[in-house]
C-alpha cells in the first residue's frame, strides 16, 4: 500500500503565542525563570503550575503533582493550578483534564497571562475560574498535521475528534452558550483579556496579586 502524507485539520495545536513570565504576581513561578518549560513541583502541596506547551511530559508531570497534592497536602484547601500557556496536543490535556475530574481536592484555575487553545479548554475545567486582570484566555479552530496511511488517519483522526468535541461541549457548558456558538467564535479566534472573560463567563472572577496566598519560604 502506498504511503502518503496528507495535511488535516485535527486536535495538534499550532499556537505561536509569547509566554512571558508574569509581572503581576513576582512571587509566582515564573515561567521565564525557569530553565525548562516543566511545571514546577507544588511547594506547599497546595499548588501546581502549568506553565509551556501541553505535551506528554508537561501532562505526566501535573497529574504527578496533583496526586502528590491530593496525599500530601490539605484536605480542606482547594488545589490551585496556575497556567501559562500557548496550548498544546488534545491526549496530553485530556489527561490533565481527567486528573482534574478524579481529584479529591477541588482545583481551582487561575490563568496569570495566558491560557490559549488547549490551555484554555483545561482552564474552563476549574472548579472556579479566575484570571489576572491582563491575563488573556484564547479560543481557536483546531489545527495541525498527520501522516501516515488514510485509513489509519481517518481512524486517529475520529477519535481525536471525538475526544476534543467532548472537551469543547464542557467549556461551552461552564461558558453557558451552545457548542456551535463557541466553535463560531474560534473560527475567528476568541480573544479575553481580565474583565472581558468575566463578563462573557470565560471565567468566574478577576484575582489580584495580593488575593494569592504567599508561598511558604
Amino acid at each position: 500500500m502506498r504511503k502518503i502524507s496528507v495535511f488535516v485539520a485535527m486536535m495538534l495545536l499550532s499556537v505561536c503565542a509569547a509566554c512571558a513570565g508574569s509581572e503581576y504576581a513576582p512571587w509566582l513561578p515564573s515561567f521565564l525563570e525557569q530553565k525548562t518549560e516543566r511545571p514546577a513541583r507544588p511547594k506547599d502541596y497546595d499548588t501546581v503550575t502549568l506553565y509551556g506547551e501541553v505535551d506528554k511530559t508537561m501532562a505526566h508531570d501535573v497529574v504527578s503533582a496533583i496526586e502528590n497534592c491530593n496525599k500530601l497536602g490539605d484536605p480542606a484547601k482547594p488545589i490551585m493550578l496556575y497556567i501559562n500557556s500557548p496550548g498544546g496536543y488534545v491526549d496530553p490535556g485530556s489527561l490533565i483534564v481527567d486528573a482534574m475530574i478524579s481529584s479529591k481536592r477541588p482545583v481551582y484555575t487561575v490563568n496569570v497571562e495566558l491560557a490559549a487553545s488547549m490551555a484554555a479548554i483545561i482552564h474552563q475545567y476549574g472548579a472556579k475560574r479566575f484570571i489576572l486582570r491582563h491575563a488573556v484566555d484564547m479560543f481557536h479552530d483546531e489545527s495541525g498535521a498527520e501522516e501516515g496511511y488514510v485509513k489509519h488517519m481517518a481512524s486517529r483522526i475520529a477519535i481525536t475528534q471525538r475526544k476534543f468535541t467532548d472537551l469543547e461541549s464542557n467549556a461551552a457548558k461552564r461558558i453557558g452558550i451552545t457548542l456551535d456558538a463557541l466553535r463560531e467564535h474560534e473560527s475567528s479566534e476568541w480573544w479575553l483579556m481580565g474583565q472581558d472573560a468575566v463578563d462573557d463567563k470565560v471565567a468566574d472572577a478577576i484575582i489580584e496579586a495580593r488575593d494569592f496566598p504567599a508561598p511558604d519560604k
